[in-house]
């Protein structure tokens, strides 16, 4: 039994709380996580999750042991990293993050790399850029925003990470005790061009439709241009990143009901899927913390 990957269904399982969930972050059938988790248990003699009607809970057992799983799983993954460099790869590890996962996502990445790698070059640009790197060789791996035209290249499930609404102070949704993205019709979109990752563009587009508000676009080329923007009562904007505009004065940090930013790693090689698929439950465990 490989009991790395089997831990790591325990584990997924276990945060998930729901097979569905714990499938899709895994990128496997729900049926194939059910099937490893029932060998482990098989294996270890013991009942680690009760199925409910709501989803999955921990036994006893399961509690118990899920402390262990996590760290004998962190652990494998160490090693195989030490592995690797003990090889003699002395090449720095070039990754990229899209501009729109925001700095504190980037900075959960560098930090866990640092844990893995001697040395790093880290860049940021937009995801059809980041995609194409990857593709020709110049990055090993990228985050990047899903849904996106991947050509061909390995990808971890998609991680979900919370968005919030930025808006002028002055406008009436700013102090709305329940704001309502609908009466944001007044105000454009200010928002990285089309061009920098056009499927996840439109969706969010549909979804601020679905939403109630149809906008104009203003096309920006940075964090202070946009919330210059957004100051100025011309405009609104959707973030990942809301820690960039808590102290810009004259904008207004909303949370709503817009679905989550999707985003995964794509990477060139198999010999970076163990680093690609570690930075994904990093992420993920920061998406679960932030409400």
């Amino acid at each position: 039994m490989d009991m790395v990957r089997h831990l790591r269904v325990f584990v997924a399982v276990a945060e998930e709380g729901h097979f569905g969930d714990a499938a899709r972050r895994l990128d496997l059938s729900q049926p194939a996580v059910s099937q490893i988790l029932r060998r482990t248990e098989r294996e270890l003699g013991v009942d680690l999750i009760k199925r409910t009607q709501r989803g999955a809970e921990l036994t006893g057992a399961g509690r118990a042991l899920l402390a262990r799983a996590r760290l004998f799983v962190d652990d494998a993954d160490r090693l195989i990293s030490d592995a690797r460099r003990s090889a003699g790869s002395s090449e720095a590890l070039r990754w990229g993050a899209a501009d729109v996962c925001g700095r504190i996502v980037a900075a959960e990445c560098a930090a866990r790399l640092a844990e893995h790698v001697d040395e790093q070059m880290p860049v940021v640009g937009s995801t059809v850029e980041l995609i194409e790197q990857v593709g020709s060789g110049q990055l090993d791996l990228a985050v990047v925003e899903h849904p996106a035209l991947t050509a061909g290249l390995e990808s971890t499930a998609t991680i979900r990470l919370p968005r919030r609404v930025i808006v002028p102070t002055t406008h009436p949704t700013a102090s709305a005790e329940r704001p309502r993205l609908s009466r944001l019709a007044d105000l454009s979109l200010a928002y990285t061009p089309r061009s920098a990752g056009p499927p996840a563009f439109d969706q969010l587009i549909d979804e601020l439709r679905a939403a109630g508000v149809d906008p104009s676009t203003t096309v920006t080329a940075s964090v202070t241009e946009c919330a210059a923007l957004v100051a100025a009562g011309d405009a609104f904007t959707v973030t990942a990143d809301p820690g960039a505009f808590r102290e810009v004065p004259g904008v207004s940090v909303l949370s709503t009901d817009l679905p989550r930013m999707r985003v995964r790693i794509v990477y060139r090689t198999v010999a970076h899927r163990d680093l690609a698929e570690q930075l994904a439950s990093d992420l993920w465990r920061l998406a679960k913390a932030t409400p």
